[in-house]
């Protein structure tokens, strides 16, 4: 139902043209500082993930927007679970931020480039 659909595509970080082929390499077990290693181009269709130079400073932006929506659902529930504490609070709100920012990396590169990437 959702494959082969923007937003797939854009979650699961593929490849905007055919949806399957995967944009980062998979990182190794022992290196975590390896998360962000694109691809040149899809596996699957030859789709080139490196437009131009200096393509992915926008996606910047994307992250920003994502940041600011993970810290506030994270605060939104710790305030429903009544968390009073202003260093409790930040000190989580910024923990759930590190802890998804490989994620929030390649989530943003992957917008930014099925937003605006020319597709072929």
């Amino acid at each position: 139902m959702l494959k082969h659909t923007k937003l797939y595509s854009i979650l699961l970080c593929r490849c905007p043209n055919c949806h399957e082929g995967k944009m980062f390499k998979p990182r190794t077990k022992f290196r975590w500082w390896d998360f962000g290693i694109m691809n040149k181009r899809c596996d699957k269709c030859n789709q080139n993930f490196s437009p131009e130079e200096g393509f992915y400073f926008g996606a910047a932006y994307m992250s920003y927007i994502f940041g600011v929506g993970l810290s506030g659902l994270t605060w939104l529930l710790l305030w429903k679970l009544k968390v009073d504490s202003t260093k409790n609070l930040l000190t989580t709100i910024f923990s759930v931020l590190v802890f998804f920012a490989p994620y929030n990396f390649k989530l943003s590169r992957s917008a930014w480039l099925n937003f605006f990437g020319k597709i072929r």
